[in-house]
């Protein structure tokens, strides 16, 4: 269990140093970073602040919940220590959004998270489908038709709580199913895909970059949609906060989509469990972030497509 938790550690640490940050002074800054924006969003959005540290908290708990990672752990471990294992991690992730929830005496929210926790740790969720059916999305991009099959209880949970939202007259509650979906759609790209898929995109990299860009954009669009008009039915007065949250999934839908084929053909997960959040918490960097990745994903996959 040591070893693997040394393991994660220097994955971190090598990606903090293909930034150009040296591991301690990154960590210690993206600790400064988290503390201060956590503050800032209790203080400025008290309303908002425990769904946003739930999105993000359960995000960060799906990532780990992979599959792969799931089967590899399982292979090196007795069922004793998986479990073990998997609940210390779940644990080090959720420790600082559990303390700020504490802190401000948001309980009901640090059991819902607490039972996320122990649940996504605790519980098989198994990706595989033993039959096939129809999407609501095309094969292309595949990331969304594979995606809705692995991910399809999200979405009958994320409609159940927009009804209840309009049912209760708690428009908050409405936004948060928009961020749950529509993140939960931008976590389709964390999946690399073999270089097959890139090398057909014969158009080259700003071609295929396009093309991946426009219709997942389209297809989340299409996905959150059914919320939106809801509220924006029932709580017209919130248009503008409706529209900006499903502006932040879009971005943030790009954002992984960059920072996939900055990275292909190596995984990003551990890069987006540090990075994402705190983009979350301060949305304006999306707009430096997606650009920058943009460039390094066309020369990263530039020469596969030529």
């Amino acid at each position: 269990m040591k070893y693997y938790f040394k393991i994660q550690g220097r994955r971190v640490a090598r990606h903090l140093q293909e930034f150009g940050i040296h591991p301690i002074f990154g960590l210690s800054i993206l600790g400064i970073l988290f503390v201060g924006l956590s503050i800032l969003l209790f203080s400025q959005l008290p309303e908002y602040a425990c769904y946003i540290y739930l999105i993000l908290a359960v995000n960060l708990l799906f990532t780990l919940s992979n599959l792969k990672n799931r089967e590899f752990l399982k292979l090196s471990l007795s069922l004793r220590e998986f479990k073990a294992l998997r609940n210390y991690e779940n644990l080090i992730v959720c420790l600082p959004f559990l303390f700020f929830l504490t802190i401000h005496f948001e309980f009901l929210f640090t059991v819902i998270l607490l039972l996320f926790m122990l649940g996504t740790a605790n519980i098989e969720f198994n990706n595989s489908i033993s039959f096939s059916f129809k999407t609501p999305f095309s094969n292309h991009p595949f990331e969304f038709s594979s995606g809705f099959r692995k991910a399809i209880l999200v979405y009958p949970i994320a409609y159940g709580l927009a009804i209840i939202a309009v049912s209760v007259g708690n428009m908050n509650l409405g936004i948060f199913s928009i961020l749950l979906l529509g993140l939960t759609n931008a976590h389709f790209y964390s999946t690399i895909e073999p270089d097959y898929y890139v090398w057909v995109y014969r158009e080259g990299a700003k071609k295929m970059l396009s093309q991946k860009l426009k219709r997942g954009i389209v297809n989340l669009i299409l996905s959150v949609s059914p919320i939106f008009v809801s509220l924006f039915t029932f709580f017209p007065e919130g248009a503008f906060i409706q529209l900006l949250a499903v502006v932040l999934t879009i971005l943030f839908l790009l954002a992984n989509v960059v920072l996939k084929y900055a990275h292909f053909p190596r995984s990003t997960e551990v890069i987006q469990g540090i990075l994402l959040p705190l983009l979350f918490l301060f949305p304006p960097l999306l707009l430096l972030i997606i650009p920058y990745y943009y460039g390094k994903a066309v020369r990263q996959i530039n020469p596969i497509t030529q």
